[in-house]
């Protein structure tokens, strides 16, 4: 029986409301109120009643100060990191401001339509990842403490493995906690360009990447702690109906390619970009494509074979026009495997601007990446 004649029907000859068979979705679009910003962010009645009232948010505005101060001095001096007590600090700092977020009640399920808020399975993989990159500045400050030099063969190269490993562990973790009410951090996201959502899902592969063959910078892990604390941050905003979802996931957007621009700029003091990239583009292939190679599986053989590499010096920890040459490649093939899920994506969900963003941040960076490694250092 179609909808529009069970809407007709009728009882004693009495015609009946019509009935939809299957409402539709609330509207996800933004409608601004009267209320302040600062009215939106301290509605929280959770907040308010525990026993620091507002620290969340005391935790929250400290820690954007923090990246403010931390970015200001990202170069020759690594973010003023180093083994001092200041680093320490910032680690117990970050780390707070993820465990106060479990004071708060959250949906039991993701909103399926403007998906770009938090719920609990998010709140517990955002706790691992910023772990896992607060782990890195903890043994980079121990190794420096202990007088290893970055980057040397002394560091403590199986903690890399094993905090990449024991991320993936919590992650899975915390949505077998969740089970009953799982999405995808990513692709859940049902409010942008499909490449996009491959773009983030990359950026984050690459990530892991720069972790296993062991890059000792502390840009890197500041750089990843603000992404995640940020885009929590924007979710909220979008939660408390600050401003419109679409502006706040262009912002996560450019977010991640200007922390690919952070992550090059910063290879002009660490000059291993293009080793972490090329094996980042491997990964990537390999975990997203058609392969769909298990995490745990991929991230434990590739250290082996780069400590296999590393140990007997077969290939430069550096950067050389082989690396760049082979991040390119594989760049190149990862962007072909999101293009071809990207064809397949309704056309209204498609954004010829996002595609074209991506596009030419990526050519601007690979040029930088050129310029700085094989032209700068020839004059």
């Amino acid at each position: 029986m179609t909808e529009s004649a069970t809407s007709m029907m009728t009882n004693g000859g009495v015609k009946q409301t019509p009935v939809s068979l299957a409402e539709p979705p609330k509207s996800t679009s933004w409608k601004p109120d009267k209320k302040s910003i600062l009215d939106k962010l301290a509605s929280s009645r959770e907040e308010r009643t525990f026993f620091i009232p507002h620290i969340h948010k005391i935790l929250g505005f400290s820690c954007l100060a923090s990246f403010v101060y931390r970015y200001a001095h990202i170069g020759p001096t690594d973010g003023n990191f180093g083994p001092n007590f200041g680093t320490l600090v910032f680690i117990i700092h970050h780390l707070s401001l993820h465990a106060s977020s479990f004071i708060f009640r959250l949906p039991k399920v993701r909103r399926l339509q403007g998906g770009y808020r938090i719920w609990p399975e998010f709140r517990w993989h955002a706790l691992g990842f910023t772990s896992r990159s607060l782990a890195f500045i903890l043994l980079m400050w121990q190794e420096q403490m202990n007088g290893i030099p970055p980057n040397s063969t002394r560091c403590y190269q199986e903690m890399d493995l094993v905090i990449v490993l024991a991320t993936c562990a919590f992650a899975d973790l915390g949505s077998y906690i969740e089970r009953e009410n799982q999405t995808q951090t990513i692709r859940g996201t049902k409010v942008s360009d499909p490449f996009e959502h491959w773009f983030a899902s990359e950026m984050q592969i690459y990530l892991t990447a720069l972790c296993v063959v062991g890059y000792r910078r502390y840009t890197l892990h500041l750089l990843a702690i603000s992404v995640i604390q940020c885009n929590a941050f924007l979710m909220t905003l979008n939660r408390k109906n600050v401003a419109p979802q679409g502006v706040l996931v262009g912002i996560y957007g450019f977010m991640l390619v200007g922390g690919f621009a952070v992550i090059s700029y910063d290879d002009s003091f660490s000059h291993r970009t293009g080793v972490g990239g090329t094996v980042g583009g491997i990964a990537a292939i390999l975990r997203m494509g058609p392969l769909r190679v298990n995490k745990y599986i991929l991230w434990t053989a590739l250290w082996c074979v780069w400590y296999y590499v590393r140990m007997n010096r077969i290939l430069p920890y550096y950067n050389t026009m082989f690396w760049l040459k082979g991040m390119v490649i594989t760049k190149i093939l990862s962007t072909f495997l999101g293009l071809i899920k990207r064809s397949r994506a309704p056309r209204e969900s498609r954004s010829s601007l996002v595609a074209f963003l991506v596009f030419a941040t990526h050519a601007a960076l690979f040029a930088w990446l050129y310029w700085m490694n094989f032209v700068r250092s020839r004059r």
